[in-house]
This record gives structure tokens, C-alpha cells and sequence, in this order.
């Protein structure tokens, strides 16, 4: 276990379906599921006939709009995550050889159950034609060298949310040499300032979407989530000092809520809602005991741990014909998202985890044929 300043903050056991122990951190699948569906929410929900309810410049359905923030939000709790990942594999330093193993490990985490995710995709476009996507060879290669989100022709290629794993796998790739730079507080809270400058300079209308929804205006989120795992102790007792955890949370519920007008106030609001949310993970740890049980609890974790493939299939509703935007519709097609993800959690990503860790523990010599389920990705 990790505790920071009183709060636990847990690389937990919990337990999957079939009662198998997983080494899990609670507070970070409670924010991947947040995260995934609000995602979700927000692609369902979209269309001219959209619920509203506004209130001045708020609106109680308001959440459903604003649910692409929940992609920034990944964002942090990726770098958050990785901050424990390379705690492990760095602390030696940084070399050749451990930076090739981090790097095998990031792709074997990542590429199996994203690889078939493409394939399930490309069979769906050219078989039922669900989607207006393009398939073409470039599409494909791109696609498979995460590489795609760096043209605009092959930005939305395939399916439109694969552009935000092309800029998670680029940050896996950088984080090592970032690490180098940040020796203590101050330095970190420095190349956080640069990431800052880097972010606002993307926020020009003339720029291509290759800048605006890439790793130059994102890189910001990635280190706010691992300034804050690096530095755990030190925010929480700023945290715990200031209670502004009593601020942060009234604050996400009501810009959740919030009518953004677009342009660079949507941008500015995207960075704001992710780092006060940054604020509220730290702290879940201690609202969420070892104890909690309940039924609840047991379904948002499930979530959060399929996370992953309900994103990568995200777009898995365009089967529903013809689609209505009434709310029992938007439920059906969030509810059958959530499904449809979950079981392909169940039926590749626990596999593939399995070979995954098979295949990193044979190559260390360790014996031990426990499965222990990776939980350090943010999707």
C-alpha cells in the first residue's frame, strides 16, 4: 500500500468477476469510470435534440455536452499512473536497457487490445458501412504505429477517439527524459510552467487540429498527473491545510454543468475542469475505505477496469438504426456502450494481460504464477 499523508492512496486487491485477485487501485478506477462515462454520455447524447435545463449559465444536463472533458481527465490519471509505473522501472536511473523494457511494457499494455480493436473496426466500415471512416492502407499503418493523429487526413481515421491513443503512447515515450529533468518540487512545478506556455501556444485559430488535439497542448495533463503521484505528500498536506477539497468538489459538479461558447474558453475550461479534478482524485482514496462493499461500488470499479475497451469501442452505438436523442434512447446506447465494453474487457484485455505479464515475468526468472492485472493504464 501507498499512503500519503494519512489519506491511503491503495494499489488495492480487488477482485473481478470470477473472484480473481487483481492488483487494483480503487480511486483510479473510480476516475477511469467517470472518465469513460462521461466520454460515453457525451457521444451518445449528441444531436440537435439534446436534453437542456439551463440556468443562467449553468444547465443540469449540461454534463452530457460537456462529457469530451472526460478525455483530459484520462489524460491525468495516466500520468498519475505512470508516475507509479516508472517509480519501478527507473529507480536505477534512466539507461538503454530500461528504458527499451519500459517501452516493450507500455506497447504490450496498449497495442494487443488496440490492434484488435482496429481489425473489429475495419470489418465493421467496409462490411456494414456504420461509420464514414476511412480504411485505406495509410489509415491502417498509421493507425498501427501510433502514428496517425500526427497527419490530418488520418487524424479521425478508423474512429474518432483513436487520436487521444496515438498522443498517450507519445507521452509514454518522452516521460523517461521528463523524469530526468524533474529533480525536486521546484523543478517539476517548472517544466509543468513550460507545459503550460507549450499548451497556450496551440490555442491559435490558424493551427491545424494536429496542434490543437495533440501531445504539445495534452503534455500539460500527463505531468500534472505525475506531478501529483511524484509529489503526493506534500499536495495532500497543502490539501488537507487549506481544505480545498471543499472547494474543488462544488467547483467540478458546477463547470461539469457549464455552458462553454467554444474556442479558446473551451480550451481554457477543459484545462480548468482537469485540474481541479486532479485536486478531488488525490482525496478519493480517503472517502473509499478497504471495506467498501456495496453493490454500487462493485459495478463503477468493473467499469473503471474495462475503461480501456469501452473507450476503444466507444463508437459501438452507430449499429442502433435509426437513432433518436429521447432519454430512454441515449440510455439504451449508453447502456450497450458500457456492455459491449465490458465484454471485450473480459474476452481480450484480461487475456492479453495475462500473456502480457506472463511474458515479463518469464523473462525476469520469477516463478510466482500469480496474474497480477497491470493497472497502471489510464484508458
Amino acid at each position: 500500500m501507498i499512503f500519503a499523508q494519512g489519506w491511503a492512496i491503495d494499489t488495492e486487491i480487488s477482485y473481478n468477476y470470477l473472484g480473481e485477485k487483481l492488483n487494483r487501485n480503487v480511486s483510479i478506477d473510480v476516475s477511469r469510470a467517470l472518465a469513460v462515462m462521461l466520454v460515453t454520455l457525451f457521444h451518445v447524447s449528441r444531436g440537435p435534440s439534446l436534453p437542456t435545463y439551463p440556468v443562467g449559465d449553468f444547465d443540469i444536463f449540461g454534463f452530457l455536452a460537456n462529457g469530451w472533458v472526460g478525455v483530459g481527465i484520462f489524460f491525468i490519471i495516466s500520468g498519475y499512473c505512470m508516475g507509479m509505473s516508472t517509480e519501478r522501472d527507473f529507480k536505477d536511473g534512466l539507461s538503454i536497457p530500461n528504458y527499451i523494457k519500459y517501452s516493450l511494457k507500455r506497447l504490450m499494455r496498449i497495442a494487443p487490445p488496440y490492434y484488435i480493436s482496429i481489425a473489429v473496426w475495419v470489418l465493421i466500415i467496409n462490411v456494414y458501412k456504420i461509420a464514414p471512416k476511412s480504411t485505406e492502407i495509410r489509415d491502417i499503418v498509421t493507425h498501427l504505429t501510433f502514428t496517425h493523429n500526427l497527419f490530418q487526413d488520418t487524424f479521425f481515421g478508423i474512429s474518432g477517439v483513436f487520436w487521444s491513443i496515438g498522443v498517450e503512447m507519445q507521452f509514454y515515450l518522452i516521460l523517461p527524459f521528463i523524469i530526468a529533468l524533474c529533480r525536486g518540487l521546484f523543478s517539476s512545478l517548472l517544466v509543468l510552467l513550460v507545459c503550460l506556455g507549450m499548451s497556450i501556444a496551440t490555442y491559435g485559430s490558424d493551427l491545424s487540429i494536429v496542434y490543437k488535439w495533440g501531445l504539445i497542448k495534452y503534455l500539460i495533463l500527463f505531468v500534472y498527473g505525475w506531478v501529483l503521484y511524484s509529489h503526493r505528500e506534500f499536495i495532500l498536506k497543502v490539501i488537507n491545510l487549506t481544505k480545498i477539497i471543499y472547494i474543488a468538489v462544488p467547483a467540478f459538479i458546477l463547470l461539469i454543468n457549464y455552458k462553454v461558447d467554444g474556442g479558446n474558453n473551451e480550451k481554457m475550461y477543459e484545462m480548468l475542469i482537469a485540474f481541479t479534478y486532479g485536486i478531488i482524485m488525490l482525496k478519493i482514496g480517503g472517502v473509499i475505505t478497504d471495506d467498501s462493499k456495496s453493490k454500487l461500488l462493485s459495478v463503477i470499479l468493473l467499469i473503471g477496469q474495462s475503461s480501456f475497451s469501452i473507450y476503444l469501442y466507444n463508437y459501438i452505438y452507430n449499429f442502433v438504426m435509426p437513432r433518436t436523442h429521447s432519454p430512454f434512447s441515449i440510455a439504451f446506447m449508453f447502456a450497450g456502450v458500457i456492455g459491449f465494453g465490458i465484454i471485450m474487457y473480459l474476452l481480450v484485455e484480461v487475456n492479453t494481460e495475462k500473456m502480457r505479464s506472463w511474458l515479463f515475468k518469464k523473462k525476469n526468472g520469477l516463478e510466482s504464477n500469480r496474474i497480477i492485472i497491470d493497472s497502471t493504464q489510464a484508458l
